[in-house]
């Protein structure tokens, strides 16, 4: 009856991708470690009229070497096996394992890869503590704390009465996290975690003799290293979702989180070399992310960012691109264009934002005029004519 219902379904998603315009796949190898398998997962992305949908497509299971070639294969196979047009696939997003990019690029073209932003900021903020040995020898206390909380029963029933004094109900109570290798932003989420129950753990590890509290100045760098790590865990997080597009917010948000960290001073030794080898990955992995078609185009045509976060070498290109796509479309317009107000993004509790709003209050004539005939947006951009289908 399962396969029955496969066989039903999968027809039904056939011939949904072969009826659209264009897709973009998300593609990632990932390994089922207690049974030692490998799969190639593939999911697609697509408008249904206004509605973004994604739909996972397969988690095939890989029996060679992962070679570019057998990769590259297994990707076209994917695309034939559920109707895609390889033409048809406007992006394909994967990690950056060397394997997995040769492999997409070779099947759908360089211009058509992008990273995965997510995955690719969790990995530099591993490879940077990795670097940081000051700070991985903290964490790996702070690991030893949670891990005792986790593994005694009386440690963990003594933190749970204490919380019960402050707050009104169980549901209010907070545990101690422990960082996990494969979860985006896990080592933020143990720090601030962590940090909050700081006095609580304290007092109850007087009482052991197992375990050792951090002194005054290694809470001090813990602290630090928090605040240093969330502008990377909120970037993380603002760029997860399945039912919006984001690429428009790609660019604003790496340089944000950047701004944030290089205006950051830590005073604890430990921290000041985390910032310098995350410093040095971020360059080494984002530097040219201005100049990726897929990103720079989507932050022009975005209402809130438009050039702001261009320098004037990716502003050229992209007008460039732009205007080449232009002649695509509807070159000429009669109608009288409308005012449409600019907009930013809203504040939140963190201050990834904060740069944006002074560049919106520093920049003059941050506004745009648009007009739709038949379908067709025009958008006029400090003096640049765009045209462009929504």
């Amino acid at each position: 009856m399962i396969d029955a219902k496969f066989e039903i379904l999968s027809g039904v998603v056939k011939t949904a991708l072969s009826k659209v315009e264009s897709c973009s796949l998300t593609a990632d190898i990932w390994t089922d470690t207690g049974n030692n398998q490998s799969y190639l997962g593939v999911t697609a992305h697509y408008l249904d009229e206004a509605e973004l949908k994604s739909m996972a497509l397969t988690a095939h299971p890989l029996d060679q070497a992962h070679t570019k070639e057998y990769i590259a294969g297994m990707l076209r196979n994917v695309c034939v096996e559920w109707n895609i047009d390889l033409d048809k696939v406007s992006v394909i997003v994967t990690d950056g394992g060397a394997n997995i990019v040769s492999a997409a690029k070779n099947v759908f073209g360089d211009a058509r890869h992008v990273i995965c932003v997510d995955h690719s900021l969790s990995r530099i903020t591993t490879v940077a503590i990795d670097q940081s040995p000051l700070f991985e020898i903290l964490l790996t206390k702070i690991r030893s704390i949670v891990a005792f909380f986790k593994k005694s029963i009386n440690a963990a029933d003594e933190i749970r009465a204490l919380q019960l004094k402050e707050v009104s109900s169980d549901a209010d109570i907070l545990k101690l996290i422990k960082d996990e290798p494969t979860r985006w932003g896990s080592n933020y989420a143990m720090l601030e975690r962590f940090i909050k129950l700081a006095d609580k753990v304290s007092l109850i590890l007087l009482r052991y003799t197992s375990v050792q509290m951090l002194t005054g100045s290694e809470l001090a760098a813990a602290t630090e290293g928090r605040d240093l790590l969330q502008p990377v865990a909120h970037t993380i997080t603002e760029l997860e979702g399945e039912t919006v597009s984001l690429s428009g917010k790609v660019i604003p948000l790496l340089k944000n989180m950047k701004r944030n960290i290089d205006s950051m001073s830590p005073t604890t030794e430990p921290v000041r070399q985390l910032k310098t080898m995350f410093q040095a990955q971020y360059e080494r992995k984002f530097k040219d992310i201005e100049f990726v078609d897929t990103f720079s185009i989507a932050t022009l045509l975005d209402p809130r960012f438009k050039t702001l976060y261009l320098c004037p070498l990716a502003h050229a290109k992209v007008l460039k691109n732009v205007s080449d796509m232009v002649q695509i479309a509807n070159k000429n317009s009669t109608t009288n264009p409308n005012k449409i107000s600019s907009f930013a993004p809203k504040a939140g509790s963190n201050n990834l934002w904060n740069f944006h709003h002074q560049m919106i209050s520093n920049k003059k004539n941050f506004s745009i005029l648009a007009t739709s005939v038949n379908k067709i947006v025009i958008i006029e951009l400090q003096g640049a004519r765009i045209i462009f289908e929504p």
